[in-house]
């Protein structure tokens, strides 16, 4: 757009400055002042520079324009994938965490179930007026709890494990990977 304006910038130049033919003698018809001709061969270059940008804008905006269109397009279908991409991370991200969050639920519940059970079965076997039998079922029922704590600490501590992992990838090797794509697009607008 620019080239054009300037090519027509000139061709107004040369169409207000152009020296007009005036009737003039036969005998002085042929000849021309050298100023005069020097002035008109002058504003013929200007012509022909007037031209070449026309022909330049014609062109950039033929073939520019159309790689811009395609590059355009190429990063708008790229960020597209992205954005599904990022948000399918996001998710198993958000999956991993709640998985995570369930699993220390349960481990904090087991932990306060085994306590109680523990404490009610210290409490029951220091009173005494509790029979024997009742006694062996309490101290049962606090080693089955106690299984339970220790079953839902060994997957909390995987699950914390594999969720540090998730993230550790998640933030160091997906995400600045799709932050690659914008640098590109970023470069390729410069």
């Amino acid at each position: 757009e620019l080239e054009k304006e300037y090519a027509k910038g000139l061709r107004k130049l040369i169409a207000k400055y152009e020296p007009k033919k005036l009737k003039v003698k036969k005998n002085k018809e042929d000849e021309e002042s050298t100023e005069y001709s020097s002035f008109r061969t002058f504003l013929a270059e200007t012509g022909y520079q007037a031209g070449q940008h026309e022909l330049l804008a014609e062109h950039l905006s033929k073939v520019v324009g159309k790689e811009i269109q395609n590059k355009s397009a190429e990063c708008h279908k790229t960020v597209k994938d992205n954005s599904k991409h990022t948000n399918k991370e996001k998710e198993k991200m958000e999956t991993s965490y709640f998985t995570l969050e369930k699993a220390k639920l349960k481990y904090q519940k087991t932990f306060h179930d085994w306590k109680d059970s523990e404490r009610n079965y210290e409490i029951a076997d220091r009173d005494g007026t509790i029979s024997r039998n009742e006694i062996m079922k309490m101290k049962i029922h606090t080693q089955a709890k106690l299984k339970l704590f220790e079953d839902s600490k060994v997957k909390y501590i995987e699950q914390l494990g594999s969720t540090n992992v998730e993230q550790r990838e998640y933030f160091y090797c997906r995400l600045p990977s799709l932050q690659d794509v914008d640098r590109k697009r970023i470069e390729f607008v410069d």
